[in-house]
């Protein structure tokens, strides 16, 4: 008798969901379903594949690195600064750092030509 039950019941959940519908219409509804489900499947996806590059790059990249990123993505893709420094997981503050030491450049530039 339990099997009957389970018949019974299936039938009065797909009565509830497919009841006033022509087989045209339920048939694009299944059909709208898969594809909201294949849609959210590739978003979790990306979203998946953003957050490891994040993480990554919060891991690996040296803050100049990360300085001459951000201003690749505002110049290649005119993203905004503010829109930008999450992407790579870079603080504002980091990006708009401007060293004020004056021969710093010198100085590393002799210390790369002299001979260990």
């Amino acid at each position: 008798m339990p099997q009957a039950w389970n018949a019974e019941a299936t039938f009065c959940n797909w009565k509830a969901k497919y009841g006033g519908m022509e087989v045209s219409e339920a048939k694009r509804l299944k059909a709208l379903e898969d594809e909201n489900a294949r849609l959210k499947k590739l978003l979790a996806e990306q979203m998946l594949d953003a957050a490891a590059l994040r993480e990554l790059l919060q891991k690996m990249v040296a803050p100049a690195a990360k300085r001459e990123a951000v201003t690749h993505l505002k110049t290649v893709m005119g993203l905004s600064e503010r829109r930008a420094c999450p992407i790579i997981s870079a603080d504002r503050k980091t990006i708009r750092y401007q060293s004020n030491r004056p021969v710093a450049t010198e100085f590393r530039a002799r210390l790369r030509e002299t001979p260990p």
